[in-house]
């Protein structure tokens, strides 16, 4: 029977398909995406998906803490994300090393993913949603949301970037977060703790990002464990701990 309606796209993002599947989840700091997709993530994970995070920069610059140097910013960062990942069930981290805020300089930056992706072989990739106004992100955001999805472009196209060692690739779908209008979503009710422990594992970054009264809640309620009452709270406090909105580009839609 054909299909009546073929331009109807469930809102529900369907997490089971990718349970045999890699995913990749490229951002410019530590703790971007477990703020806009840590839920996400972690049911991917727990479906059996392998997941993948890149983070392009070493974070360096996030800090106005007295007596903070750039070099252990930059470690402290890159073991909060680690610690962050174990938690959400990440099975990789990659680290690409780049200055912090000057990301859009890098000039292979797209060079740099499309070997990622021609490599580790997603089957869904994870990126900012750069539909915005250029002044409205920031520059690293941008940056590694338009090389991802250049990338996502780009890498199966065997002429192109025909000096990066591995055999094109063509990813089938793309979800931007933090995107201005949504059009797939995702539950995260039974991994909204995962979530919240994630983003307390950033420790240097919460203590800046957040107001000190919200700082003091993050903890408390993560400090109470993986209860049904530091779960509401949590919800009560944001949408996106009870589902994350995404944007969803099909390969099909990306060379248009």
């Amino acid at each position: 029977m054909p299909n009546l309606y073929p331009n109807i796209v469930a809102p529900w993002m369907s997490i089971n398909k990718y349970k045999d599947s890699t995913v990749l989840v490229t951002q410019a700091h530590a703790d971007d995406a477990d703020w806009a997709a840590g839920g996400a993530v972690a049911r991917l994970a727990a479906a059996g998906a392998r997941v993948i995070y890149v983070v392009a920069t070493k974070g360096e610059a996030g800090s106005s803490e007295p007596g903070m140097t750039k070099e252990k910013l930059a470690e402290i960062r890159e073991q909060e994300q680690r610690d962050a990942n174990q938690i959400l069930g990440v099975s990789e981290t990659l680290f690409l090393g780049h200055a912090d805020g000057r990301l859009n300089r890098v000039s292979d930056l797209d060079e740099q993913i499309i070997h990622l992706v021609r490599e580790y072989k997603p089957d869904l990739i994870f990126t900012f949603d750069v539909d915005r106004p250029e002044y409205f992100m920031h520059p690293d955001h941008r940056a590694i949301g338009l090389a991802t999805l250049r990338a996502a472009q780009f890498s199966g196209l065997s002429l192109t970037y025909t000096d990066a060692e591995a055999e094109p690739f063509l990813c089938k779908e793309v979800l931007l977060y933090d995107p201005p209008a949504p059009n797939t979503f995702v539950p995260i009710q039974q991994f909204t703790y995962k979530k919240l422990q994630a983003m307390a594992a950033h420790k240097s970054q919460m203590v800046h990002l957040l107001p000190g009264w919200l700082h003091k809640i993050l903890y408390d309620i993560v400090d109470r464990g993986d209860r049904l009452d530091a779960r509401l709270i949590a919800r009560a406090l944001h949408y996106s701990f009870t589902v994350e909105p995404f944007r969803r580009i099909r390969q099909d839609a990306l060379m248009r």
